[in-house]
């Protein structure tokens, strides 16, 4: 299984729930963050890795940067995260994610 985010993806464009993203900048994504809201997450560059996209999220006022990425655990349908860059400005604005993949 390719990840979402490889460069064949990215061109073609991939969906989740309702939204068109083709991974560019600017594209935004519906995301759940730790708190187990699901926010719009704004892409801010290129993939950096095969797995996430870069991305940022707006939690009570306060722009707080990160990383989106698929979550697929056993026998649950995957799900797009968002996860805060813990050396970023704002981080703490999101729980971490519980042992286990859990909010």
């Amino acid at each position: 299984m390719s990840s979402p985010f490889d460069l064949a993806t990215v061109r073609k464009g991939w969906s989740f729930g309702g939204y068109q993203s083709n991974g560019a900048p600017g594209a935004i994504i519906r995301a759940r963050c730790a708190d187990g809201k699901v926010r719009h997450a704004t892409v801010t560059a290129y993939a950096d890795s095969y797995w996430t996209l870069p991305a940022r999220v707006s939690v009570k006022g306060k722009t707080v940067s990160g990383h989106v990425y698929l979550h697929d655990s056993c026998g649950d349908s995957p799900e797009i995260r968002f996860t805060p860059y813990g050396w970023r400005k704002n981080h703490s604005m999101l729980p971490d994610w519980k042992q286990g993949g859990a909010a």
